[in-house]
């Protein structure tokens, strides 16, 4: 499993975005018709769990707020963050080994 990070989002609406091809390849199609290509399921939905994890990587390991919901919505799940964020690959990677 992986859980894509909104630079990705952002990327497929700014053509000039480094990542605008990548953010394509990985999204599957233009940010218009994103529901028609990604069914919901495949949506993680936050949960309280997720929540709780993202308060403590927010105040102990100094993420911001989104990051920490990205990386916390990981840790639960034990998934692996598709991301060019370096801090919430840290964290997850911190979290994993009880850091």
């Amino acid at each position: 499993m992986e859980i894509v990070d909104t630079v990705y989002l952002v990327a497929l609406l700014n053509p000039d975005d480094p990542r605008h091809d990548e953010a394509v390849e990985v999204l599957g199609g233009p940010w218009l018709v994103l529901a028609e290509v990604v069914p919901s399921e495949l949506v993680e939905a936050l949960t309280p769990r997720d929540f709780a994890v993202a308060v403590e990587l927010h105040e102990v390991g100094g993420l911001d707020y989104f990051d920490a919901l990205v990386a916390a919505q990981c840790v639960v799940r034990g998934a692996r963050p598709l991301t060019t964020d370096s801090a919430i690959l840290r964290a997850v990677e911190g979290a994993r080994r009880g850091r």
